[in-house]
């Protein structure tokens, strides 16, 4: 379970590695995405033909095969058709890509009508992202053929920039340029948003499969620590990661002098798109009480990684949450009536909870792909000079927890511990999802 410290000659190797092959693709090409394709269709040849192996030497043995002739027939049609016509999975391949632009200009649009009802800024950014993601998904979606070679040569863009990336931290980290108390913004290029959605998921398997029922304190909520120092963290920065419902996507909220603070869409009454919408609500309350509450009621695993601050900057951060509690009214959730009550019910119940929703601007909606959790968090952190500027796409839990375990894996980071909370504590003999 514990984290590698990052490597700087392998950090720079990689970067070199991903950059040149951004350089081959940008040069070859179509070239590059149909041998891509050939190669898959061989891989499906080769897995129907081990499977049907397989199969006649179950029969021969007598033994039952765990492989079905269906299954063997669906790998070797899908390896033909692949291998036969070059051309379909290019095809299918500038579909879903036009799909998801299409779905990420709408996003765009919604994210605009959000920021224009609440008269915050960036609103004309999103408008006019939006409508490029509508006109080119648009283009590819009638024209698959003709517009893919675009969709080639942006993924090559990509992991030129990446590859960039990864050697430029390379090299600062081996030269030692960055100092532990270096909390300059910086542009970073990270994986795409589908990707990134994925990583609670698979940082939670992980976990659950590094620390074994021996290996965690019952008695307490925390089961692993790793410090990088012994230095006092004034902020800590958690991440939801839950097997069930939303609580895949993960969640993020900040523990600051003892206190949690988070933002999320906790008025059941005001939710709207299917609950990816409503008012914006913050609530604080006490990190002692919320943890082991959260935990247990919504089955989570949560990962803290603590931050050492500087008094300029916590001051700096104080003055923000100040600032943003001046533009919230006190809100009351629902009186808690039993386990099936909402998530703010069952918290405030369990636990003494302020509740505040946002007034106006940034914030006053929720928007689960937009103004969220992690944007909030991203604000407050803003202060300090340590926030996450993306050059594209949402920022999502999953790309939290892979900034900030990037920087506790490296040396000069400023996260200088990491801690894993779980338990398995019911409260009042039963649990609840959120």
């Amino acid at each position: 379970m514990k984290t590698k410290p990052i490597n700087a000659m392998q950090q720079t190797i990689t970067g070199l590695a991903v950059f040149i092959l951004g350089l081959i693709i940008l040069n070859t090409g179509m070239l590059t995405l149909r041998t891509f394709f050939y190669v898959f269709g061989i891989v499906f040849l080769f897995m129907g033909s081990s499977k049907l192996l397989g199969l006649i030497l179950s029969k021969i043995r007598g033994i039952k095969s765990a492989t079905s002739f269906v299954r063997i027939c669906i790998d070797f049609a899908i390896g033909f058709l692949i291998i036969r016509y070059p051309g379909m999975p290019v095809w299918l391949f500038g579909i879903v890509c036009g799909l998801y632009a299409l779905l990420n200009a709408t996003i765009r649009f919604v994210n605009f009508y959000i920021l224009r009802k609440n008269h915050a800024h960036g609103q004309y950014k999103e408008l006019i992202v939006g409508i490029a993601y509508f006109v080119f998904g648009v283009f590819l979606l009638f024209s698959p053929m003709l517009y893919v070679s675009v969709v080639v040569n942006i993924i090559a863009v990509f992991f030129i920039l990446y590859g960039f990336w990864l050697l430029h931290d390379g090299i600062r980290l081996a030269l030692s340029i960055q100092k532990k108390n270096d909390f300059k913004r910086k542009i970073r290029i990270t994986l795409p948003t589908f990707i990134e959605f994925l990583i609670p998921t698979f940082v939670l398997g992980e976990i659950n499969k590094a620390l074994q029922p021996s290996d965690v304190h019952t008695e307490t909520i925390l089961s692993y620590e790793e410090r990088k120092s012994e230095e006092h963290t004034d902020v800590e920065v958690l991440v939801h990661m839950s097997e069930e419902g939303f609580g895949r996507v993960g969640h993020v909220d900040l523990a600051y002098k003892d206190r949690v603070i988070s933002y999320g869409n906790y008025d059941p009454g005001s939710w709207r798109m299917f609950e990816l919408i409503g008012d914006g609500v913050i609530f604080t309350t006490e990190k002692e009480g919320y943890l082991p509450f959260v935990i247990a009621d919504s089955k989570k695993t949560l990962v803290g990684f603590g931050l050492k601050l500087n008094e300029n900057q916590l001051q700096a951060m104080g003055t923000l949450v100040d600032q943003l509690m001046d533009n919230t009214i006190k809100w009351v959730p629902p009186f808690y009536v039993g386990l099936q009550d909402f998530y703010a019910s069952r918290l405030n119940y369990h636990v003494p909870t302020n509740f505040y929703k946002v007034r106006s601007g940034r914030f006053h909606t929720f928007f689960v792909v937009g103004d969220n959790c992690v944007r909030f968090v991203d604000r407050l952190l803003g202060a300090t000079g340590i926030d996450l500027i993306k050059l594209y796409g949402i920022i999502t839990p999953g790309s939290y927890y892979e900034y900030l375990n990037n920087e506790f894996a490296n040396p000069n980071g400023f996260v200088v511990n990491k801690r894993i909370y779980s338990s398995n504590v019911e409260i009042n003999g039963g649990k609840n999802e959120t």
